[in-house]
């Protein structure tokens, strides 16, 4: 097996070579026995994935990814969590849940949102591997409720400004798997899986 790669590997080198030296593509090199895939110049992907987060604060929140990528590419990513009730409030209080200097009295009930939206570029770095790197714009907002049912915005723990992403696409045949990491404002670190399909162009 060994020896049948040795020479698969020198038979592509110098057919991409002499494709070099007539000024041609090199060719494609089908599957060998170690499972790997090269292609040159790699097929066009545009997929479509469905992503959860998880933020250590704790925060949840779940949208879609779409994009397309061949050599280079891009993608939007759209995610939310959207409790009106802690975007809606005008009420805020400080992180012991003071306002003005006076406490209030909570009942144990919390709402949170959150707001994502993101564009990037994509950077293929094998068949089945794509670098993401992406910035855009988000909010996050944690409420508490109080003992007569109004609600107070903890301004504490939202963030709102510039989101940095960067991540890892895997392509399996036709399946999507995606790892990302996100921050808002360099202050939270927010953690993104994502499944989907993509098809061949």
């Amino acid at each position: 097996m060994k020896r049948l790669l040795l020479i698969s590997t020198f038979i592509f080198i110098s057919l991409c070579l002499n494709a070099q030296v007539r000024g041609k593509k090199p060719p494609k090199m089908l599957s060998t026995q170690t499972g790997c895939v090269f292609r040159y110049p790699p097929k066009t992907k545009s997929f479509a994935d469905i992503n959860v987060a998880y933020s250590l604060h704790p925060q949840y929140s779940i949208g879609i990814t779409i994009g397309r990528v061949k050599r280079f590419g891009y993608y939007v990513s759209a995610m939310s969590w959207c409790r009106v009730v802690a975007l809606s409030t005008d009420m805020e209080c400080d992180a012991n849940g003071f306002i003005d200097g006076e406490m209030q009295y909570f009942s144990g009930k919390s709402s949170n949102a959150r707001l994502s939206l993101i564009c990037g570029i994509m950077f293929r770095l094998s068949e089945q591997l794509a670098l993401k790197t992406g910035i855009g714009y988000g909010t996050r907002a944690l409420a508490w409720e109080t003992g007569d049912g109004r609600w107070i915005r903890n301004d504490s723990y939202g963030y709102e400004g510039f989101e940095l992403n960067a991540g890892l696409q895997f392509f399996i045949d036709n399946i999507n798997i995606s790892f990302d990491c996100v921050s808002n404002s360099l202050k939270t670190l927010e953690f993104k899986i994502g499944f989907g399909i993509n098809k061949n162009k």
